[in-house]
C-alpha cells in the first residue's frame, strides 16, 4: 500500500520564523517584567546572568568564525581561492558579525545596570530579548555560511563586485570629463594631454579586473562540467553574460572627446577585446558540453550569447554612425557554437539557437543600423536549415525557416517594404531549401508543414503581403503622380518572381508541397482581388498596377504544368479549382479580361496534359467542368458571348472516349444541381462556398 506524502509547511520561508528567537525572548522578557515582583531579591545575581549571556554570545561568535573556515575551504575547492576574497567582504556576513559583537558588548553593559539604578526585572527582560536576537543572528550567520557554497551565491558576488568596479570607474571618467571641459572654458592652453591620459588610464582600468574574473569563471565552469553540475554552469554562464552587458552599458556613450587636447579616446576597442574574452569562454564551455554531450548546458550557452546580442542590438556607441557595433560579435560566436552542435547532430541545441537568432532579428530598430548583425544571423539560420536536412533533423530545419519568415515580416513592419532586406535575401534561399525538402522525401511522413506556405504558423507569404496591403495610405484626392500601391506592387513582383522560379526550377514529383505552393499562390491572388473589390480612397488611377500583378500570378502555374512528369502528382485539379474560384470572384467585379485569363490557363493546362503519353480522360473531364463553371458564371455576370468564348476552350476529345463522357456526365449532373443557385453567386463568399461544395462532391465521386 502506497502512503501519500504528508504536506508540511516550510517554516523557514515564513518571515516571522527568521526572528523566532527574538520574538520568543521578547515575550518571555515581557512576561517576566510584568509578572515578577516589584523588585527582585538583592541577592539575585543579575550581573552574573548578564555576564553569562555576554560570554554565551561571544563563544557562539568564536565557534562560528572557527567553523566557517571549513565552508571557505570547500568553496576554494569548488571554485578558486579568488572567491575567498569576495566571501571575506560579504556584506551580510560582516553585518551579522558586527551585530553579534554589538550584542555581546551590550550584554556586558547590562551587567552594570545597578550602577544606573535600572530595575533588575527590566534589565533581565532586555537581556532575554538580546539573547533571542543573538540566537537569530547566529542562525543567519550559519545559513549564510552554507549559502556561500551555492554556485548562485558565488556568481552573484562576482557580478556584484564587477558591476561595482565598472560603475565606480564610469563615475570617475564622467567626473574627469566634466572637469576637463570646465578647464577648457577657463584656460587658454591647448595641447595639455594630462586630462586625456588620466581618462585613458581609467577607461582601461576595469579591463584587467574583468578579464581576471572571467578567467576564474571559466575555470569554475570546467570544474563543473567535470562534475556534471548543470545548475552551477548555468549560473556561471549567466554571470559572464551579465558582466558583459553591464560593461557595455557603462561604455555605450562610445567616444570621449577632450576639447583641450588632440587625443580622442575610443573605449570601444578596449570593450571589444574584453567581450571577446567572455565570448571565447562561453564558446569553450558550449563545446565542452557538446562533447559530453549535455544539451541543457549547450543550450544555455547559446541563450547567453543570444541574450547579449539582443541587448547590444539597441546600443549604438557612435551617435553619428548609429550602428550596433557590439551585436555582430556574439552572433559570430553563436554561429561557431552552431557549427559545433551541427557536427554533433544535436537537434535540440540547434532549435534553441534558431529561437535565439529569431529573437535577435526581432530586435531590429529603425533608428540603428543592424545590417552586419542581420547578415550573420541569417547566414546562421540558413546554415541550420541546410545542415538539418543533411542530418535528418527535421524539426530544426523547419524552426530555422520559420525564424527567417518571422524576421522578414518584422523587418518589413519596422522599415517598410522598400527598405526591408531580409525577405529579398531569404526567398532565393528558401527556394533551394524546398529542393532539399523534396529531395529528402521528408514531407510525406513529417507532420510539420513547410512554414512559408502554411498559414498555421501565423506568418507566411499571405500574411506578409497582407501587411503590405494594410500599409497602403489612402489619398485625399485621386492623383496620377502619387501611386499608393507602389510598395504593394514591388512586393507582388517579388513574390511573383519567387513563384515563377519555384514552378520553373523545382520538380515536385508527388510531394504535397506542390499543393501548398499552388494554394499559397492563389491566396496571394485573392489579396489582389480584395484590393480590386475595395480599393483605397484616391487609388482609381493606379488600379491597373494591381491588375497587371494579378495577371502574372494567374499565369504562373503554366510554368510547371508543361511536361508529362509534372502531372504525376495529380495537382492540375488543384490549380483548376483555384483558378475557377478566382475567375468567379473576378466575374463578380466585372473583370471579364482577368476571368477569361483564368479560363485560358485551365485550358492550357488541360491541353498540355492531353499531350502526355497516357492521359486519363476522367482527369481531363474534371478540368472541363471547371471551364463550364466559369462559362455559367459568365452567363450570370457577363454576357452570352463571354460564356461561348469560354466553352470554345473545352476539350475536343468529348467524342473519343467513353470514359471521358461518363466522367463528364457525372460531374455535369452535380453542376446542374447547383445551377439553380447561380443568382446567389453574385456574393463572392457564397460563390466560393458553393464551388467548394461542388469540388468536394466531385472528389467523392472520383474516389
Amino acid at each position: 500500500m502506497r502512503i501519500a506524502p504528508v504536506c508540511t509547511p516550510k517554516l523557514d520561508r515564513l518571515p516571522l520564523f527568521k526572528f523566532f528567537a527574538t520574538v520568543v525572548g521578547f515575550l518571555f522578557g515581557g512576561a517576566l517584567w510584568i509578572c515578577a515582583p516589584a523588585s527582585l531579591s538583592p541577592n539575585f545575581p543579575i550581573e552574573d546572568v548578564h555576564l553569562a549571556s555576554a560570554g554565551l554570545i561571544g563563544t557562539a561568535l568564536t565557534v562560528l568564525l572557527t567553523l566557517s573556515i571549513v565552508p571557505a575551504q570547500r568553496a576554494a575547492d569548488l571554485f578558486s581561492s579568488a572567491v575567498l576574497r569576495l566571501y571575506a567582504r560579504d556584506g551580510k556576513l560582516l553585518a551579522l558579525f558586527f551585530l553579534l559583537s554589538i550584542l555581546t558588548l551590550f550584554s556586558l553593559t547590562l551587567s552594570t545596570s545597578q550602577i544606573f539604578n535600572m530595575d533588575a526585572s527590566f534589565s533581565l527582560a532586555i537581556q532575554l530579548t538580546v539573547l533571542g536576537g543573538a540566537l537569530d543572528a547566529v542562525r543567519s550567520f550559519y545559513l549564510r555560511t552554507l549559502d556561500l557554497l551555492s554556485p548562485k551565491t558565488a556568481m552573484d558576488l562576482v557580478v556584484r563586485h564587477c558591476s561595482h568596479r565598472i560603475m565606480r570607474n564610469k563615475k570617475q571618467i564622467d567626473f574627469l570629463s566634466r572637469t576637463a571641459k570646465i578647464r577648457y572654458v577657463f584656460s587658454e592652453n591647448t595641447g595639455d594631454l594630462l586630462w586625456s591620459n588620466w581618462i585613458s588610464r581609467l577607461n582601461s582600468s576595469p579591463k584587467n579586473d574583468i578579464e581576471y574574473w572571467i578567467d576564474n569563471l571559466d575555470e569554475f565552469a570546467h570544474k563543473s562540467v567535470e562534475r556534471f553540475d548543470i545548475q552551477a554552469i548555468k549560473h556561471i554562464v549567466t554571470a559572464m553574460s551579465q558582466i558583459g552587458v553591464i560593461y557595455v552599458e557603462s561604455k555605450k556613450d562610445g567616444i570621449i572627446l577632450i576639447p583641450d587636447s588632440q587625443l580622442t579616446i575610443k573605449p570601444n576597442t578596449e570593450v571589444k577585446k574584453t567581450l571577446k574574452v567572455i565570448y571565447g569562454s562561453i564558446k569553450n564551455i558550449c563545446e565542452a558540453a557538446i562533447d559530453r554531450p549535455n544539451k541543457v548546458i549547450a543550450g544555455h550557452c547559446m541563450d547567453a550569447l543570444g541574450e547579449m546580442a539582443k541587448n547590444f542590438m539597441f546600443i549604438a556607441p557612435d551617435e553619428n554612425k548609429k550602428s550596433a557595433d557590439f551585436a555582430h560579435t556574439p552572433i559570430f560566436y553563436l554561429n561557431e557554437c552552431i557549427k559545433y552542435a551541427a557536427n554533433a547532430a544535436m537537434e535540440d541545441t540547434l532549435i534553441v539557437a534558431s529561437n535565439n537568432l529569431r529573437d535577435i532579428l526581432l530586435c531590429i530598430d529603425k533608428n540603428i543600423d543592424t545590417k552586419p548583425a542581420q547578415s550573420t544571423a541569417l547566414k546562421s539560420l540558413f546554415y541550420i536549415a541546410i545542415t538539418s536536412y543533411g542530418c535528418s533533423m527535421h524539426v530544426a530545419s523547419i524552426i530555422a525557416i520559420q525564424a527567417i519568415i518571422y524576421a522578414a515580416k518584422h523587418d518589413m513592419q519596422v522599415n517598410g517594404f522598400r527598405n526591408a532586406s531580409i525577405l529579398k535575401r531569404a526567398l532565393p534561399h528558401i527556394k533551394e531549401l524546398m529542393k532539399l525538402e523534396i529531395k529528402t522525401n521528408r514531407y510525406s511522413f513529417v507532420e510539420i508543414p513547410f512554414p512559408i506556405y502554411d498559414s498555421g504558423y501565423g506568418v507566411d507569404i499571405e500574411s506578409i503581403l497582407n501587411d503590405v496591403k494594410n500599409q497602403i495610405i489612402p489619398l485625399d484626392e485621386p492623383s496620377q503622380e502619387v501611386n499608393p500601391f507602389l510598395d504593394f506592387e514591388q512586393a507582388s513582383k517579388l513574390l511573383s518572381k519567387h513563384f515563377i522560379e519555384v514552378f520553373k526550377e523545382i520538380k515536385f514529383g508527388e510531394s504535397d508541397l506542390l499543393s501548398l505552393s499552388l494554394k499559397s499562390l492563389f491566396t496571394c491572388a485573392d489579396t489582389h482581388w480584395q484590393l480590386l473589390s475595395s480599393p483605397s480612397q484616391g487609388s482609381d488611377w493606379h488600379l491597373y498596377t494591381i491588375k497587371d500583378c494579378l495577371e502574372k500570378l494567374i499565369k504562373a502555374p503554366t510554368l510547371y504544368f508543361r511536361e508529362g512528369s509534372a502531372f504525376d502528382s495529380g495537382q492540375e485539379g488543384t490549380a483548376a479549382d483555384e483558378l475557377a474560384k478566382l475567375g468567379l470572384k473576378l466575374l463578380t467585379l466585372k473583370r471579364w479580361d482577368l476571368a477569361m485569363e483564368c479560363a485560358e490557363i485551365i485550358a492550357r493546362i488541360q491541353k498540355d496534359y492531353l499531350e502526355t503519353d497516357s492521359p486519363d480522360f476522367s482527369r481531363a473531364a474534371y478540368l472541363d467542368i471547371r471551364l463550364e463553371i466559369l462559362a455559367r458564371g459568365a452567363e450570370a455576370f457577363a454576357t452570352e458571348d463571354a460564356a461561348q468564348q469560354i466553352r470554345s476552350l473545352l476539350s475536343k476529345h468529348q467524342n473519343q472516349s467513353a470514359e471521358y463522357r461518363r466522367s463528364l456526365e457525372i460531374h455535369m449532373g452535380h453542376l446542374d444541381n447547383f445551377s439553380n443557385r447561380m443568382p446567389h453567386w453574385a456574393d463572392p463568399e457564397m460563390a466560393e462556398g458553393l464551388l467548394d461544395r461542388l469540388i468536394n462532391q466531385n472528389s467523392e465521386d472520383e474516389t
